[in-house]
């Protein structure tokens, strides 16, 4: 029931807006109901704290949303950070490979370089 999850999930950080698990599981479901906007505002708050910036769960998931907002590009930055903070992640660069069919191959390298 995402509609509950998220009800319980915003009273948690009104409690503790400080509370990064729970932003993080708000942006899943959020990302699940397709409120990208929402989770893109919510995974940025989130990778701005130092001790979280190079969170690699969240810069996937912010890739993937950002990847289905149309900002390729943008995307392919977030992807080219993932891979270099976990090498094994198959796949983000399984969605790399779909995403490069899709784009001009020379313009989306400068990006992912």
């Amino acid at each position: 029931n995402y509609d509950e999850a998220l009800t319980f999930y915003y009273e948690s950080l009104k409690d503790n807006k400080n509370n990064h698990a729970a932003n993080f599981n708000l942006s899943k479901i959020l990302f699940l109901t397709g409120n990208y906007q929402a989770v893109d505002e919510s995974l940025n708050q989130i990778l701005s704290v130092p001790i979280y910036k190079d969170s690699f769960e969240a810069i996937h998931l912010l890739a993937k949303t950002k990847c289905l907002q149309g900002k390729i590009y943008e995307a392919l930055a977030l992807y080219k950070r993932v891979m270099d903070l976990n090498p094994r992640d198959y796949k983000a660069s399984f969605e790399v490979a779909q995403m490069f069919d899709t784009v001009d191959q020379a313009m989306a390298l400068t990006y992912y370089e």
